[in-house]
């Protein structure tokens, strides 16, 4: 079974053809990512991100999209946290080849709940980044996000935040169809 896993893989990657041109307008854009923020960590802390996104490109190499955040914060003492939350992005795409630049901006508003934190609270994120994605399949990207957030909190201790992150993922793009007439 694994054999044939990899066999399948193998081909899929091997399938890839020279024509990885610009993204078209109309192309939809579906995938994700997770990451563990680079920030300076209490003592027996961990905090994971897990973030779907999806996009339409508007013109060629330009999306808009839709991210849907979620995040788990676990630390000593038995606290523990979760965040859900929305929010727009954009994203351009620069390159005709196998390995595309982007740069990326994203604003997330979000509902955080747990013991550690009063229920459902309000904090916001502005998260400017850059990226590299390599075309493993025409329409199937690998992708490396570095940003920068920018959280503004609602809640008494800690009223402001900023910290980077790499956010590793996929993006798949189901181009338009072109009717044959």
């Amino acid at each position: 079974m694994k054999r044939k896993k990899l066999a399948f893989f193998l081909l899929l990657l091997c399938s890839t053809t020279s024509q990885f041109g610009q993204i078209p307008k109309g192309t939809y854009m579906i995938g994700g990512d997770a990451d563990i923020p680079f920030q300076l960590q209490m003592k027996d802390e961990m905090r994971m991100y897990i973030k779907p996104s999806m996009g339409y490109f508007v013109v060629d190499n330009f999306s808009l999209g839709l991210n849907i955040g979620s995040e788990l914060f676990f630390s000593q003492g038995d606290n523990l946290t979760f965040s859900f939350g929305l929010g727009p992005q954009l994203r351009y795409y620069l390159g005709k080849e196998k390995i595309k630049a982007f740069g990326h901006i994203s604003y997330m508003a979000s509902i955080v709940t747990g013991n550690f934190f009063r229920p459902n609270e309000f904090e916001s994120s502005f998260q400017p980044g850059m990226g590299v994605c390599y075309m493993i399949a025409p329409t199937v990207g690998i992708e490396a996000l570095l940003n920068y957030s920018i959280i503004d909190s609602k809640y008494d201790h800690h009223k402001y935040h900023s910290f980077g992150a790499l956010h590793i993922g996929f993006q798949i793009f189901l181009p338009p169809t072109i009717d044959k007439q």
